[in-house]
């Protein structure tokens, strides 16, 4: 090979090594961290970005709040109208006294430690209700040992006849409160002590009817009577011998003919 030959390989060798080096040198920066794997590819853009046109979508209806479904008074047991329902009948005393239900009977049939069938029928229960028969004071027990309590009765008067309702009775006759009620409207208040009755209240008058709801609370020394749900008479008692514990009973009230009344739907509070 001759001097010219020689410089002409020598040529061919070194643009071969410079193309081989061209070639080589993107992936040689991208292995030694120069540039991204973009150096090599992106072409740069030499348009300017412009608005988003991608279209904002609307919130789902799963992400909206919740309304808040307002209450109506009254309709809340099943009532989708919303109109008033009629509330339940007090739990409690309607009157201002105990509130422990003792008792509660329409006193069609005898019950545990209630009144009874005594002295031939005079006291007795029938489908309408407890009779209580006779005059001048004729007497039906029931509860005894109660003190501060609440009793409420429905009263039927058979003819022109009158009750009377006992509390603190000592069972001897010498000792309880007594109201009395007749189908005219009056309304008389006593108490017995020693055997001794004295009138406490004979200015109360309701008028005249044949159905009553008639009711009586004694706590401590006061005493309330209530005659169709509204308060009639109130006194107190100082007298030792009726500030104990005693009984309740019925009278047969009156002083002539012999009268009846029906007691129904009996309520005892202590």
């Amino acid at each position: 090979m001759n001097s010219g030959q020689g410089r002409i390989v020598a040529i061919i060798g070194a643009v071969a090594a410079v193309l081989a080096l061209i070639l080589a040198f993107p992936a040689f920066g991208r292995e030694m961290g120069w540039w991204g794997e973009e150096a090599d590819t992106a072409t740069p853009s030499t348009t300017a970005p412009g608005p988003s046109t991608t279209p904002v979508s609307a919130t789902p209806a799963s992400a909206q709040p919740t309304p808040v479904k307002s209450t109506q008074h009254g309709g809340g047991n099943g009532n989708q109208g919303g109109q008033p329902t009629t509330p339940p009948p007090p739990a409690g005393n309607p009157y201002s006294g105990p509130a422990n239900l003792l008792f509660a009977s329409p006193m069609t049939s005898q019950g545990s430690l209630a009144w009874g069938h005594q002295d031939g029928g005079m006291c007795g229960y029938a489908a309408d209700g407890y009779h209580v028969k006779g005059s001048s004071d004729y007497s039906c027990h029931g509860y005894y040992d109660l003190r501060d309590l609440t009793i409420e009765v429905k009263v039927k008067f058979v003819g022109n006849s009158s009750v009377g309702v006992t509390v603190r009775d000592d069972n001897n006759g010498r000792n309880y409160f007594r109201i009395t009620l007749d189908a005219g409207g009056e309304v008389t208040v006593s108490k017995i002590v020693d055997g001794v009755s004295t009138t406490l209240r004979q200015d109360v008058y309701v008028g005249a009817k044949a159905e009553r709801k008639l009711a009586i609370t004694a706590v401590g020394t006061n005493i309330r009577i209530y005659v169709d749900g509204s308060s009639a008479a109130a006194v107190e008692l100082t007298e030792s011998a009726l500030s104990a514990a005693g009984g309740i009973s019925f009278l047969a009230t009156g002083c002539c003919s012999p009268t009846e009344r029906v007691i129904s739907d009996v309520r005892v509070w202590t």
